[in-house]
């Protein structure tokens, strides 16, 4: 969050899932293209999440992060969202989420389109792992500063909030699981059974989501509101 807004820049994420996750998403499940022409995706990602969250602007990965009040981080979304709780304020029952776009073989994203598995790194051919553990990291060396710096602000976060954060993250989780085991299996079967779009019509709103597929389940989440 900054100053002249309120809208809260995306979460940080460890650049090489994020660019293996994108590079599957579009290559395999859109294009069906084989593996080793996807890895081409890799070789023109350059640290994507610098620049979406204006880094150049501030000038480095640290002063970045250090220009928002907070930066959440993908892989330790419950941590972020009850950090962004205690700053701003709001109840435990407002930040309750469904997950959405799950990559797990049988869901489909709004556009008809099966999100494939995402095999472990290790998993994947030499070409990809090599790359990704090797020269991808210097090509993207400013999104890993950032993503390292997203959580060092949150680790400081957390111990600045002490007790309040384990309070409130007991209340969350607890919270979140019966909301998610209340409200989650509808829109998984309407995940499980989009049906794919013929080409050319575009996309398809689901019921219950605030757009296209993000933000679902909003109604029924809204009766755990306290």
């Amino acid at each position: 969050l900054t100053a002249q807004t309120c809208r809260p820049p995306p979460p940080a994420r460890r650049p090489a899932r994020l660019a293996v996750s994108s590079a599957i998403c579009y290559a395999i499940c859109e294009i069906k293209i084989s593996t080793h022409p996807w890895l081409r995706r890799l070789y023109r990602t350059a640290n994507v999440q610098y620049r979406t969250i204006g880094g150049p602007l501030f000038g480095s990965p640290a002063t970045a992060v250090a220009g928002y009040d907070f930066v959440g981080v993908a892989e330790r979304f419950d941590d972020s969202l009850v950090v962004l709780q205690l700053l701003l304020g709001v109840p435990a029952s407002d930040a309750l989420y469904l997950p959405s776009k799950v990559a797990d073989g049988r869901t489909h994203d709004f556009r008809g389109v099966l999100l494939a598995v995402h095999p472990p790194l290790a998993d994947e051919e030499p070409a990809v792992w090599q790359y990704v553990r090797g020269a991808y990291r210097q090509h993207n060396r400013l999104d890993v500063e950032l993503h390292a710096n997203a959580s060092q602000q949150l680790d400081r976060h957390i111990r600045e909030l002490g007790q309040a954060f384990e309070r409130r993250s007991r209340e969350f989780r607890a919270l979140l699981r019966v909301a998610q085991r209340e409200c989650g299996p509808q829109v998984r079967a309407q995940a499980a059974g989009a049906p794919p779009l013929p080409p050319g019509r575009g996309t398809q709103r689901w019921a219950g989501c605030l757009y296209h597929d993000a933000g679902c389940g909003s109604d029924c989440l809204d009766r755990f509101r306290l």
